[in-house]
């Protein structure tokens, strides 16, 4: 059933939908970010074609292994669906803000044979109404609606992208509108590079400044292990227990390792879009090899590090080698910002059936709100360098985005003069 008196484009002619689309461009032209972007399109949308409760991305990654999917809600339809555009955040790439605020609906396509033929080798225009298809793609999108109507483009980096709206009640589009609808989407996504450009700009440099901290940070701490090592078995006696030398050696071995590994981390430094590799270990056993391995290093020379941990095996399925080095970057940190001697840190693990929680208390400098904030969300120094603590801050920064990826969190508590605490909090089993 056709219901055409809907569409502003009806009655257009040619000249009218061409002056439409320039009008677009030069609005777009002087967008600075995506939301913006997404702005200037779904406004000439309500315009052209009003009453849809939706606009729909769906984006894959290159390999079409990765689908994400994210509604905009229409504010002016009574039966909207999605997240405001006002909630989206601002001088973002497309593609984390899918993935923070819409639904990874890769199961649902990868898996069903149809639904993926239509979205990775189908037409490049879907108009649907009531029907199997229609029925199929609305609940792995988990959206309801009567009429769907979709373009596709390929992206720039590769991958598809999918944009739709989506009516509660079956819809008419006629030829011309189709069209339009069609041209719209293209010329939005192909505008859309600009700001992704300068995205990729502002990105490419912060790695470049990433990769000279990291380097400076990540990788002191396995060296510095290894010295601590080192100089255990020049202690007299030492290597006279056979037990007590194949333990210091094995020590050396695993962090020769994980300085191979973090060498990788470092030329693939974490960003939005990484994904952690989980596999099931003991976090009881890791935890253990984090506080001794910490404990032979200079610097908790003068230090007591307490580990009280629940009795028994915490099996978990999470990314092992980023896990660790939150743990690491978590222990070292209340060391170097307990300046001075005969400090403790604590170490407190609990877990149950579905969580986990490990806290490193210190007896430190402390911080009062506003730096414990700009540590936390900005990945800030919280004290003057001419304390002498070493770090740039992008440990705790790395922390927080390794628990988030996880589905998990990091907290803190501090009070200048009297120590801090920070608890790394994640689910057991990471979902897929």
């Amino acid at each position: 059933m056709e219901n055409e008196s809907k569409h502003g484009l009806l009655g257009q002619n040619q000249g009218s939908a061409d002056a439409t689309l320039l009008s677009l461009i030069e609005e777009l032209s002087g967008c600075h970010d995506n939301r913006e972007v997404l702005r200037v399109s779904t406004a000439y949308m309500r315009k052209e074609f009003p009453g849809y409760s939706f606009f729909g991305l769906l984006l894959s990654d290159p390999e079409d292994h990765y689908w994400s999917f994210l509604a905009v809600a229409n504010p002016d339809a009574p039966d909207k669906q999605g997240v405001e555009l006002s909630h989206l955040p601002t001088d973002e790439p497309i593609d984390p803000i899918l993935v923070e605020f819409g639904k990874d609906v890769s199961n649902e396509v990868t898996h069903d044979a149809a639904l993926q033929a239509l979205l990775a080798n189908g037409e490049d225009e879907l108009y649907m109404t009531q029907g199997p298809d229609l029925g199929r793609l609305a609940q792995a999108l988990d959206v309801h609606a009567s009429t769907l109507i979709g373009t596709r483009w390929e992206r720039p980096r590769g991958g598809r992208g999918w944009i739709f709206l989506g009516y509660q009640e079956q819809v008419g589009f006629s030829e011309n509108e189709r069209k339009l609808y069609s041209m719209i989407v293209r010329v939005t996504a192909r505008m859309a590079i600009y700001p992704e450009m300068v995205h990729e700009v502002a990105r490419t440099e912060r790695m470049g400044m990433s990769l000279r901290r990291n380097i400076v940070h990540d990788l002191k701490t396995p060296v510095t292990v290894i010295r601590g090592y080192a100089q255990t078995m020049l202690i007299p006696g030492v290597v006279d227990d056979p037990q007590t030398q194949r333990e210091l050696l094995t020590g050396i071995i695993e962090q020769a390792d994980r300085l191979l590994d973090d060498l990788k981390d470092i030329l693939m430094p974490l960003d939005d879009a990484w994904r952690p590799q989980p596999e099931e270990f003991d976090l009881n056993v890791v935890l253990h090899q984090a506080v001794i391995a910490e404990r032979h290093t200079e610097r908790a020379q003068n230090h007591r590090i307490q580990l009280d941990a629940k009795v028994g095996q915490c099996a978990v399925y999470l990314d092992r080698r980023k896990i660790r080095r939150v743990l690491e970057n978590l222990v070292s940190n209340a060391v170097k910002y307990s300046p001075g001697t005969g400090k403790t840190v604590t170490v407190h693990l609990t877990f149950d059936d579905k969580e986990v929680s490990v806290s490193f208390r210190d007896e430190g400098i402390g911080m009062n709100p506003e730096q414990l904030e700009r540590v936390l969300l900005e990945g800030g120094r919280a004290v003057d360098r001419t304390l002498g603590i070493e770090g740039a801050g992008f440990g705790l920064d790395s922390c927080r985005k390794v628990l988030e990826a996880h589905g998990g969190r990091l907290d803190a508590l501090s009070e200048p003069g009297k120590g801090s605490t920070f608890t790394a909090v994640v689910p057991r089993k990471l979902r897929i």
